[in-house]
This record gives structure tokens, C-alpha cells and sequence, in this order.
């Protein structure tokens, strides 16, 4: 168990953790995503397979070199459900589905291609990133669009808010909206708060209806209003590379870093 101190005031948070690993039955220790599904289980995106969760015990789903039904490769890295109860499943050699534990390509074009996010949106379309570009597929229609190009910009996180709206960020501080299927400019981070440095977004999290969270790898964790279409700092640390948030409550946020967990208290920072 581990007793987490919080940086910020220095005072002891009491919260708990209980660690999986290895010796447990996960099958590796680096776990790249994790979810959990309408059942009620665990998934976790690791580099050597992925790995299904009960609360007691841990199925792995790994790459099958000798039949079909499997997935294409062990380094998972993103993973989402759709209304159907389909599990869509990001690796560094295509995106997959699944609701039957047999796994299909969604399309050999992305055979050997990176897929690092997967949204799905309340209409019932997969949204995911490649190569820094984002492609649509419409499971109804079966409709697969590319929706952006490198050569506008390069994306690097998705998120999608209570609504089922879809957001995204780019490498360059650019927040985006997805407003009626058309990747729309909200907020220019680097405009707003006049940074020379790169705002490379990493994690994206909207709070409410009104605000949004973004945390970086390098300018810390930023917001955006959008009644004042302003944006301001929320924590900085150049130190800290922001690989995830998590909003707690409405005056506690946590961030997961590449220096540790930081407990951030709102209403007195």
C-alpha cells in the first residue's frame, strides 16, 4: 500500500492504493491505457497484451501468429467502447474491435500504423488518431473518413465530454471542437497565454459545460473558459510532463505526471 504526500501543501493525503503487477497476473508492468467496460471489468493496455480485469483475476489477450480472431500486435495503447458494448482497441500495428474476444482490423490501410486515441461520440462514431491525423468511422454505415492532415496540424489526444462531444490537441497549444463533423479551432493556448515555448497538449479533460482542462509537457496543466474565452494556468511545472488528469471532485483534480501522482485542492490551490 502506499500513503501519498501532497507536494503542493506538503500535507498527508490519506488516500490508499493497492498495486497490481506482474507477480499478480498482469501481464506486463508498463500499462500504456485502462478502461472500464459496461460489465463492470478492468482493461488494461499494456506493451506485452491486453488484459481483462473481474477483481480477482486477469485474462491476457495477446497477438496470435497462427489463426484469425486475434489481435495484430501486444502494445496496446488506447481503448473505448461504443453503444453496442464493442471494445475498439488502439495498438502500434492497427486499430481492432471486439464483443466476442476475437479481434478484427477495422481496415488493413492501418496495418502497421500507431493508433494512440480512440473516442466514441454519442452518435455512435469511433474516432481515433494516427500519425498525428484524425479518422472517423461511422459503425452504422460503415463509413471510414480522414478528417484532418498533417500538413494542417498535428494531433495528439482526444476526449470527449459528458454529452459525448469530441475534443482534440494538437503539438502546437491548439484546442479543438468537434461542431457538427468539422474539426473547429476553440482555443490557441500559445496566443492566449503568449508562451515562446511548445504547449504540447497531452490530456484533455472537460470539466463542465463551460471549461476545459488541458495538461502539457511542458507548461504544466492549463484551462479554458469558454463564456470568456480566456485561458490561464492552472499549475505549472516545467519539470512536470502531464500524462493524464483525473477531475476527483469539484475542488480536487489529480494528475498523473512522469514525476508521480500530484493531488491539486482547488478552492485553496
Amino acid at each position: 500500500y502506499l500513503l501519498l504526500c501532497n507536494r503542493l501543501t506538503g500535507q498527508p493525503i490519506p488516500h490508499y492504493f493497492y498495486q497490481y503487477k506482474s507477480s499478480e497476473g498482469l501481464s506486463n508492468n508498463t500499462v500504456f491505457c485502462s478502461f472500464q467496460d459496461s460489465y463492470g471489468f478492468l482493461w488494461f493496455g499494456t506493451k506485452d497484451g491486453l488484459n481483462r480485469f473481474d477483481g480477482h483475476n486477469f485474462d491476457v489477450f495477446r497477438r496470435s501468429y497462427t489463426s484469425d480472431g486475434g489481435l495484430g500486435s501486444n502494445f496496446i495503447l488506447a481503448l473505448a467502447e461504443d453503444k453496442n458494448t464493442t471494445l475498439w482497441v488502439g495498438t502500434d500495428n492497427g486499430i481492432y474491435y471486439s464483443n466476442t474476444n476475437t479481434f478484427h482490423l477495422l481496415d488493413p490501410i492501418f496495418k502497421s500504423k500507431e493508433i494512440y486515441d480512440i473516442e466514441v461520440d454519442h452518435n455512435n462514431s469511433v474516432w481515433f488518431l494516427t500519425q498525428g491525423e484524425l479518422y472517423s468511422y461511422h459503425i452504422t454505415s460503415k463509413s471510414l473518413i480522414k478528417r484532418t492532415s498533417r500538413e494542417d496540424f498535428i494531433l495528439t489526444t482526444l476526449a470527449k465530454d459528458n454529452s459525448g462531444g469530441i475534443f482534440a490537441g494538437s503539438n502546437q497549444g491548439k484546442l479543438f471542437a468537434l461542431i457538427h463533423n468539422n474539426l473547429t479551432l476553440i482555443s490557441d493556448f500559445t496566443e492566449h497565454l503568449k508562451k515562446e515555448d511548445q504547449i504540447n497538449i497531452q490530456v484533455i479533460k472537460p470539466i463542465n459545460d463551460n471549461e476545459i482542462i488541458v495538461g502539457t509537457s511542458k507548461q504544466g496543466v492549463l484551462k479554458w473558459n469558454k463564456l470568456t474565452n480566456k485561458a490561464s494556468t492552472l499549475f505549472t511545472d516545467h519539470s512536470l510532463f502531464v500524462r493524464d488528469i483525473h477531475i476527483y471532485d469539484v475542488n480536487t483534480y489529480w494528475y498523473a505526471t512522469e514525476n508521480g501522482l500530484y493531488i491539486h485542492n482547488i478552492s485553496n490551490n
